[in-house]
């Protein structure tokens, strides 16, 4: 019986008939798309371009006491401890950074110019004014970008050592 359905000639037309591969009748060879659909789809490409997404910004012109209600005093003077106390802390300044900070030319040199000194004040006081008035200088921009990987490949390679059982504060317990 199994043989039999095996040898038995296909159907002719329709879905599965010989030399359609299971597709209906004139699926491939239908030609062109009609005008209704083209005009569909003409509108709905025209639609999508004229939409733009919606865009978050901050309020503009807001009463001086607007924002007032949303300060929470204990926070800002924990923000402001919590600054002091980073400040203050040397932990992460090992002689393997300081070796590469003098192997470095650039930053070698970046270090002891005082322009540079200047503009590292500017950026911990305001960064975005800071960064708008020297976008131009591409040796202070080649200063920062080196500076910026040393000090994030060092601090990269730090976090494993003190999360693995390094650091403690002064309570006894592992800092996190």
């Amino acid at each position: 019986a199994s043989t039999a359905r095996a040898h038995a000639p296909a159907p002719k037309g329709g879905a599965g008939g010989a030399g359609s591969m299971g597709l209906k009748k004139g699926f491939l060879s239908a030609g062109a798309p009609k005008p209704r659909a083209a005009a569909a789809a003409a509108t709905l490409a025209a639609s999508a371009k004229r939409e733009e997404p919606e865009v978050i910004r901050p309020a503009q012109g807001l009463p001086s006491g607007a924002l007032a209600g949303l300060r929470i005093d204990e926070v800002q003077d924990a923000l402001k401890g919590a600054g002091a106390k980073l400040a203050s802390n040397t932990e992460w300044v090992t002689d393997d950074l300081l070796a590469k900070m003098q192997a470095d030319p650039i930053l070698r040199q970046g270090l002891t110019n005082p322009r540079f000194q200047a503009v590292i004040a500017e950026l911990q006081t305001d960064p975005q004014s800071a960064m708008a008035r020297h976008a131009a200088d591409g040796e202070l921009q080649m200063f920062i970008m080196r500076f910026m990987q040393l000090m994030a490949s060092h601090l990269s390679a730090l976090a494993p050592a003190q999360r693995g059982g390094g650091a403690r504060s002064a309570g006894g317990k592992a800092a996190m």
